[in-house]
């Protein structure tokens, strides 16, 4: 097998629909984590200060 294909993501011609559309949903979804993350950090910050 030595059919390969590569394909270079970050060429900006390939910006079609379903790359927008996916890319788009992963900032959305890393976005929401990194808020979850964030908001747990401060949730147990703050019971940690109301313990102390």
């Amino acid at each position: 097998m030595t059919d390969d294909t590569v394909l270079e993501l970050n060429d900006p011609e390939q910006n079609d629909s379903l790359r927008v559309v996916l890319r788009e949903g992963a900032r959305k979804l890393l976005a929401a984590m990194i808020e979850s993350e964030v908001a747990a950090f401060f949730y147990q910050t703050a019971g940690w200060f109301r313990s102390a």
